[in-house]
């Protein structure tokens, strides 16, 4: 970035020394005048950075001047007519001279081709390889076509931009492009919303630039008041969220109401049904209604959680209440907040029957609500997670560390290692003695071989610590996996403070994961 920041200055320089200072003037100023532009206007952000486009032939002109540059030419008058610019772009012949001209000096622009090529070969395979290294729509069009359906689902974009890449990779669901103009008209967009979503089950939102598009968060404000906010992941520079709409809820209201210290009590529960069904990749829908009882100058957070027969978090969400629209500290005592959550049950969850769990706790501080019941969480009911039948693209399956490494007959996708409860911030550091939660992401061959085994087990290492158990765990035995299946496992393992780096055995194969982020 440094060599290719100087080129244009050289360039500068050469043409000036030349005589050539219109041409100077006329190039620097059509490569500065939009970088000049862009700051001026407020527009220098990374939504905007496509348009130095229009400054990158000014750049190229000045760069191919700078190749012109000799070493020990400096303090000598150069001929403009043995090095004319005009020469450079008609022909790409180089001199007579070859690698030396007539006066010894050695001509850069034998130099500059090579490196270009060099730093080409070296930068674009990974970023034509890494789906994390520019926004990922291929993806996350995959992600929409294993999802969706057209007769009951929506594409939602929110760029005019954007409109013109989606159709490129269109999986064949309906697009509504909103706000339609800037600024935003609040009135007219939620009515087109409201309207375009009326009979819709699910959205697929692909948020870019909100900034700039939406900057007073209509959209996404609405969806958070009227839907149910699931998978959210960033693609590149774009957030992709997918809301549930909530169509056939049943609410039952809560008699005694159930409440949460002096803050606030629950008065209403909705869902979908009793007990909910759903697959991998899937919502759990949970509809509250909150009666403020006090005001408070705290900002709680509402926590969902699934967790399975060993009272592990496969699944958790936490917000302020109603997407973060309706923070703690805006309630007022009598009135009655709608609270809408979706907890997606993560690609990968194995089958099963799992506890569906809420809580309140201080955002600061961590520290949970104690119900009326003497309890730090309220227990939801149970949901049911049944065999899925179509999978996400591994690409945008959310997950911290990628690895895609085959331990013996199954393959390692990737894991998240994280201080247990902090999946919310999974930097947290680690002190010793505290469990370090770990998911473990695999995926059966395809097609399953004949000697495959009944239960495949694994041993983690940590420190001195390790951990002998199932793949998934023992609810989910590898005999009863699909070809090809995406299956996840939760564990907890203790940081005895002895070495930080996680290690994996399966059989006789075995593979070193990244360290934990550890108290120092």
């Amino acid at each position: 970035m440094l060599l290719a920041g100087l080129l244009p200055l050289v360039g500068l320089v050469q043409l000036w020394r030349r005589g050539r200072a219109s041409q100077a003037l006329a190039l620097g100023l059509w490569l500065l005048a939009p970088i000049a532009m862009m700051f001026a206007l407020g527009l220098f952000s990374d939504a905007f950075l496509k348009f130095l486009i229009v400054a990158a032939p000014a750049w190229c002109l000045l760069a191919a001047a700078a190749g012109e540059v000799g070493i020990g030419s400096w303090g000598r008058k150069s001929s403009g007519s043995q090095h004319s610019l005009i020469s450079i772009l008609q022909s790409l012949h180089f001199q007579k001279s070859s690698i030396f001209n007539q006066s010894s000096v050695f001509d850069l622009r034998f130099l500059v081709f090579p490196l270009a090529l060099l730093l080409a070969g070296a930068a674009l395979p990974g970023y034509y390889a890494d789906p994390n290294a520019r926004d990922n729509y291929a993806g996350m069009a995959r992600t929409v076509q294993a999802m969706g359906d057209p007769s009951t689902d929506l594409v939602l974009l929110d760029a005019p931009g954007q409109q013109e890449v989606w159709r490129y990779y269109d999986p064949g669901l309906p697009v509504l492009a909103l706000p339609q103009e800037r600024p935003p008209d609040r009135a007219r967009t939620e009515a087109l919303l409201a309207d375009a979503v009326a009979d819709r089950r699910q959205i697929f939102a692909l948020f870019w630039a909100l900034d700039e598009a939406d900057p007073q968060g209509i959209v996404e404000g609405w969806l958070d008041r009227h839907a149910f906010k699931g998978l959210e992941s960033w693609q590149g520079n774009v957030r992709f969220v997918i809301y549930s709409l909530p169509n056939d809820l049943t609410c039952r209201p809560l008699d005694p109401p159930i409440r949460f210290g002096d803050l606030a009590e629950l008065t209403q529960l909705c869902q979908p049904r009793w007990p909910q069904e759903i697959a991998p990749g899937q919502m759990a829908l949970v509809g509250l209604a909150w009666r403020p009882l006090a005001t408070t100058e705290r900002r709680y957070k509402v926590t969902v959680q699934l967790l399975d027969a060993r009272s592990q978090v496969v699944a958790q969400r936490d917000s302020e209440p109603v997407g973060g629209s309706r923070p703690t500290v805006t309630w007022t005592p009598g009135e009655t907040i709608q609270d809408n959550h979706g907890l997606l049950a993560p690609p990968g969850t194995p089958p099963g029957i799992y506890r569906l769990i809420l809580a309140l706790y201080d955002g600061e501080t961590g520290q949970r609500l104690v119900t009326s019941s003497g309890q730090d969480f309220v227990d939801l009911g149970e949901v049911t997670v049944r065999p899925g039948q179509r999978s996400l693209p591994l690409d945008v399956v959310p997950m911290q560390h990628r690895l895609g490494q085959a331990l013996g007959p199954v393959t390692l996708v990737g894991y998240d290692a994280y201080r247990k409860g902090f999946a919310h911030a999974p930097e947290t550091p680690i002190p010793p003695g505290e469990p370090v939660h770990v998911t473990l992401y695999w995926q059966a061959p395809d097609p399953l071989p004949e000697d495959w085994p009944a239960d495949l087990r694994f041993t983690l290492r940590l420190g001195q610590e390790s951990l002998t158990a199932p793949l998934a765990g023992g609810g989910y035995p590898t005999g009863q996996w699909l070809p090809g299946q995406l299956v996840r496992g939760e564990f907890d393992i203790r940081y005895d403070g002895t070495g930080t780096r996680l290690s994996l055995q399966v059989g006789d194969a075995r593979v070193r994961l990244g360290s934990i982020p550890a108290q120092r």
